[in-house]
């Protein structure tokens, strides 16, 4: 999470809402409205720097016909009052194409006014800054009040190194998994036929191209394509239809999922590119049970339900990031023992360190993030990674932590032996949570899970051992960070010492000074860390494809047909 401001309508003008929030815009025909914002959602997509975003937005977006240009430069430079502020925000974007498209209006034979529309349109984006990022009353030196600001940045969504550093190698070990075995070959086959490829790859082939292109060209906006550029398949599944009447629409449900929108019969647009990742990496699996054959259209929940669950379980934590443990600690003294009673993953790396793992696969409710739901989320969070057995389920996250510490504590021989143990009063151990779903990398949410898991351990029996503090550990910063991890074994458990002291410092920062910068610091997560001391860049992918593709090619990952 960014500590931003964004400028809105209030400050700008000095002025109250207008009561309905979208009133300056009824009068323009909706693909007018929403390929504007798409032009400006590209340039969003391609600059980093916040200011140069609002320069080339002014220059390529809201331009005047006819009409002299003003100085850009001080135009941004009037409304940005310091370096932390924005003027174009991705979410309000976001929410006023959705409100567009909800008020679908059909063009008509009459020629804008594209001065009064850029006025109209820019002083839209204003009002809608307004309700998605004020934060009034947010108390800011509370977790829920970081996860309301986190919400509203969902910034989990757009993780540029997520969507080009980390999905294609995701990508590559999903087309592995599924190549392991007769019953998933159909199961994959069926999907290729149906969206006419010759090889999973060339699906996310398709849209890391369009994204290349665009990062490529001279950062002027590009986003419209014209149709025989990208594969009609792809066009059907994953493009708006705005024949279609909604009374509500959803973000989240008809626009991540369908990035694609007809300009005419020739050309298409698309809305967001941020979109794509959804397609790539957090609904892969959905699109590979709808369009495989495995949605037969009865109770879609339920046996969606199933197939998620058995990739939760198949793919992520045996193969995903079972293999991925084994690769970083297969030196002949490692251990790493995953069968009962060993829940998830007992590591021994070293004579004086033991690792216990739990390795969950769980994704945020849309509508949670969609809708800023805090509580919400946190039911999210302890539902997954810090709930006791009861009637429904055993024991999750922290709880089943605690469990696997107390089989430790009254191990037998066979156990002690297994992970080659002798006394066990100078033991340290590590327990690690490894989770699927970028959204828990948010500020606040390994502290939570630590809480709960502190207050346990507390209340349990005295052990013989020494336990180090609960850390949660997102699958996306175990790729980014794969080469470095498996260039020394040590690495990981440097790591996650480092931040636990680091989270330590903070708080002794914040118990002395206080204030709401202080209180953050001292709750980021495990993957902020990562990516404040080691960087985060494209150097790194070079070398975890290279060590991914040799460990693929070596058979570390199962059989296959031919080298990568």
């Amino acid at each position: 999470m960014k500590p931003i401001a964004v400028a809105d309508y209030t400050t700008a003008y000095g002025l109250p809402l207008p009561a309905d929030p979208f009133s300056f815009l009824y009068p323009y025909p909706t693909d007018l409205i929403v390929l504007y914002l798409s032009k400006i959602n590209v340039i969003l997509f391609q600059e980093t720097d916040a200011r140069t975003q609002s320069i080339q937005i002014f220059r390529h977006v809201f331009l005047k016909p006819g009409d002299r240009q003003p100085d850009y430069e001080q135009v941004v430079d009037r409304l940005l009052s310091h370096e932390h502020q924005v003027i174009f925000a991705v979410q309000s974007i976001a929410y006023l194409i959705r409100e567009s498209l909800t008020h679908y209006r059909a063009a008509e034979a009459v020629t804008t006014d594209l001065k009064a529309f850029n006025k109209d349109l820019f002083n839209t984006i204003l009002i809608y800054n307004h309700l998605i990022y004020h934060t009034e009353g947010t108390g800011l030196e509370t977790r829920e009040g970081l996860w309301e600001i986190a919400l509203r940045q969902q910034n989990y969504i757009r993780d540029f190194n997520a969507l080009f550093y980390t999905a294609p190698i995701k990508f590559l070990l999903v087309q592995q998994f599924f190549g392991s075995s007769d019953e998933r070959k159909k199961i994959i086959s069926s999907f290729q036929q149906r969206l006419g490829l010759g090889n999973l790859w060339n699906f996310a082939k398709t849209f890391m191209e369009l994204m290349q292109r665009v990062l490529g060209e001279e950062h002027t906006g590009q986003y419209i394509f014209h149709r025989s550029e990208i594969p009609p398949q792809a066009l059907e599944i994953f493009s708006y239809d705005k024949t279609q009447s909604r009374d509500e629409m959803s973000i989240h449900f008809d626009l991540i999922p369908r990035p694609f929108y007809a300009v005419d019969d020739e050309h298409i647009a698309v809305i967001d590119f941020s979109y794509f990742r959804y397609i790539l990496d957090q609904g892969l699996f959905w699109c590979i049970f709808q369009y495989s054959g495995l949605n037969t259209g009865r109770d879609i929940q339920k046996t969606f339900g199933l197939f998620r669950s058995k990739m939760g379980k198949e793919f992520f934590e045996e193969f995903l990031v079972g293999n991925m443990l084994k690769a970083l600690f297969d030196r002949r003294h490692h251990v790493v023992a995953g069968e009962p009673p060993f829940e998830d993953f007992w590591i021994r790396p070293n004579q004086k360190d033991l690792i216990i793992v739990e390795v969950k696969m769980a994704d945020l409710n849309p509508k949670t993030g969609e809708t800023f739901d805090v509580e919400g989320f946190k039911a999210f969070i302890l539902d997954n990674y810090a709930k006791p057995k009861d009637t429904k389920g055993g024991a999750k996250g922290a709880y089943q932590l605690i469990r696997q510490l107390r089989l430790l504590e009254t191990a037998g021989p066979a156990i002690l032996n297994r992970l080659k143990l002798g006394n066990l009063q100078k033991l340290n151990v590590y327990p690690l949570i490894i989770y699927s779903d970028q959204a828990l990398d948010m500020v606040g949410v390994n502290a939570e899970v630590q809480s709960v898991f502190s207050e346990q351990l507390s209340a349990a029996e005295a052990l013989t051992f020494h336990v180090k503090p609960l850390t949660m550990i997102g699958i996306n910063t175990l790729l980014e960070q794969f080469a470095f991890l498996k260039a020394a074994p040590s690495n990981l458990l440097d790591l996650v010492d480092a931040y636990q002291r680091y989270l330590r410092g903070k708080k002794k920062s914040y118990e002395k000074h206080g204030g709401p910068f202080a209180y953050y610091e001292q709750h980021i997560s495990f993957a902020e860390y990562v990516a404040l001391v080691k960087g985060r860049g494209k150097d790194e992918l070079g070398k975890n494809t290279a060590v991914f593709r040799s460990l693929i090619n070596a058979g570390h990952f199962g059989p296959i047909d031919q080298p990568l």
